[in-house]
């Protein structure tokens, strides 16, 4: 009997810790509303302040904190049972969302959608049984605020042009023909040299590409230039400037299949020697690795953070 009641504890203990693992979103968005880029969809550059989370993601209005839209990890606020994801928790003055996956708080669209009763753009109908208290403020103070920012975006762009010309100026396909222009200049220098022969040019010609590739997009922040984005430049890699961090956009695509292309040419000039071969794998990865999405905002053992 004792041996039975300590197996059903052992199995409920169990339960529980696959519950709270599968729970655990891992990192969460970590910002808040008066950040216009923590609105409604929380911009992918806000991931270097993300949270580490082993429990849910939330998505939060506080009617106590003029409705200010809040993002984090639901251990901060007590949450360490995991709730029912995707629809609204109501607790005080505050209406809750919660989710389980990595940066899963990114939208607020479907809790204002629900806080609101319709479609988010019909603000000024309310239903008379919509419970959230004064959800006619909340949803018509966010009317506002979309439009003074649709309104503030217009004029900034006809006064100052863009914040950031760091996010866009590779966009040029002339850039990306003078980019490869480039590359081939620097292997027909090479091939000038005297006693450089063919494989050990298109070497080189990885390599040192690779490397200030590697250099420029990955370890160099901030921008030569000065912008208007309040210093939000200075934290963030050229790379992670690029079309204000949206992932795989055709500059991005290009500037991720320029190493691959360069790798299988030396390959061959190379004729596949073991030696050429890892050299070139080598600084090829360097360069392409560190622009998979999933290292976006990281920084390995804290290097380059600040």
């Amino acid at each position: 009997m004792h041996r039975l009641a300590t197996t059903i504890v052992l199995i409920a203990l169990l339960s529980l810790w696959i519950e709270m693992t599968l729970a655990a979103a891992g990192r969460c968005y970590q910002c808040n509303s008066r950040n216009p880029l923590c609105a409604t969809i929380a911009n992918a550059t806000l991931k270097i302040d993300s949270t580490p989370c082993n429990g849910q993601c939330y998505t939060r209005l506080n009617a106590n904190d003029e409705f200010t839209l809040s993002r984090g990890c639901s251990w901060e606020y007590g949450f360490m049972t995991p709730q029912e994801k995707d629809i609204l928790v109501l607790d005080g003055r505050s209406v809750w969302m919660f989710c389980d996956t990595p940066y899963c708080n990114v939208e607020a669209t479907s809790m204002l959608t629900t806080v609101c009763y319709q479609p988010i753009c019909n603000y000024l109908n309310f239903p008379e049984d919509c419970k959230l208290p004064n959800a006619d403020v909340t949803c018509g103070r966010y009317y506002l605020y979309v439009q003074f920012v649709l309104i503030v975006t217009m004029n900034v762009g006809i006064a100052q042009g863009e914040r950031n010309p760091n996010s866009s100026w590779l966009n040029s396909r002339g850039v990306w023909l003078t980019y490869i222009i480039l590359v081939f200049v620097l292997h027909f220098i090479l091939l000038s040299i005297p006693y450089i022969t063919t494989s050990v040019a298109w070497t080189l010609t990885t390599t040192i590409h690779n490397l200030c590739n590697y250099y420029l997009f990955h370890v160099v922040k901030g921008a030569p230039w000065e912008t208007s984005d309040q210093g939000r430049a200075r934290r963030f890699t050229f790379w992670e400037q690029i079309d204000d961090g949206v992932q795989w956009t055709g500059t991005r695509k290009f500037l991720q299949i320029v190493p691959v292309v360069l790798f299988f040419i030396a390959s061959f000039y190379t004729k596949y020697d073991k030696t050429h071969f890892l050299i070139n794998l080598a600084t090829m990865l360097l360069a392409v690795v560190p622009k998979f999405p999933i290292f976006f905002g990281v920084r390995l053992l804290d290097i380059n953070r600040y």
